[in-house]
């Protein structure tokens, strides 16, 4: 009773393709569901792959979660990425198997506007999805950045170059296997830059994953499970190319397990005992 009082005082609207009645539509939410590498010209960079092109209703969702502070979309956008973690071609959890995903800091100005860190928001999600994993907001933007939108690649690069900095309190040992986690790939310049932060903090980078990346540089990666069980079928029973969708779920703000708390008031993830 509550629930369709509300729907009719507030209309819940999807994030994708404005349908009313839910929050985020099953067509929508499979356009996250494939896994594609991305093809930059940026050199060293780690694989950097997506699940899902910018543009249409995945494009609409990103800035909706992003720009429009719509945080019930992180819980299914996390699960998107934990789902294709562990079909990253290098990925890969330290020794113990445990991951640690580091997000791609942001400006703090943009932080505050936005209601805090959305990608520290969507990385902890991520590790609530997976059985071993961990939020590590070690990286953070100097004041001095300006915001990418409408800069060349060139340009990009100029404007995270020294930008970039360690800001967490603690990190893995060297060595440690870690994924960067950022929402969008338009150049590669925040994958260069922030790589040759943690790499040069001892940290082995795995690649980054993202929610979209560029029409016309994607490349499907093959999952050899998922071709294998298709191959194992019958004609006409495969399942389509772009995946299985997610079940249905009532978007919730992603908890996060830890007492510790970064700079931007969200909380993080201690290391693990």
């Amino acid at each position: 009773m509550l629930t369709a009082l509300l729907d009719l005082l507030l209309p819940r609207v999807c994030a994708g393709c404005r349908r009313t009645g839910t929050p985020w539509c099953l067509p929508c939410r499979a356009r996250f569901a494939g896994l594609y590498r991305v093809r930059l010209s940026v050199p060293r960079l780690p694989p950097v792959h997506v699940v899902a092109e910018y543009s249409g209703s995945a494009r609409a969702t990103v800035l909706a979660y992003k720009e429009r502070r719509r945080r019930d979309l992180a819980a299914g956008l996390g699960a998107a990425l934990a789902a294709a973690i562990p079909r990253l071609p290098r990925g890969s959890p330290d020794s113990g198997g445990h991951w640690w995903l580091v997000p791609a800091p942001s400006r703090s100005a943009a932080a505050r506007a936005r209601g805090g860190s959305h990608m520290l928001r969507l990385t902890a999600s991520i590790a609530t999805h997976l059985e071993r994993a961990s939020a590590l907001p070690i990286l953070g933007l100097d004041r001095t950045a300006t915001d990418s939108v409408g800069l060349r690649p060139d340009e990009r690069l100029a404007n995270l170059r020294n930008r970039v900095h360690l800001s967490g309190r603690w990190s893995p040992p060297p060595g440690t296997p870690v994924l960067l986690v950022d929402d969008v790939v338009t150049t590669g310049a925040t994958a260069a830059v922030c790589t040759a932060v943690l790499r040069a903090a001892g940290l082995r980078v795995t690649g980054l994953l993202a929610l979209t990346g560029p029409p016309g540089r994607l490349e499907p990666e093959l999952d050899p499970k998922k071709t294998l069980r298709k191959n194992s079928r019958s004609a006409g029973r495969g399942t389509s190319g772009r995946g299985e969708p997610f079940a249905e779920y009532e978007p919730e703000e992603p908890p996060v397990r830890s007492t510790g708390t970064s700079d931007n008031g969200l909380q993080s993830h201690p290391p693990i005992e």
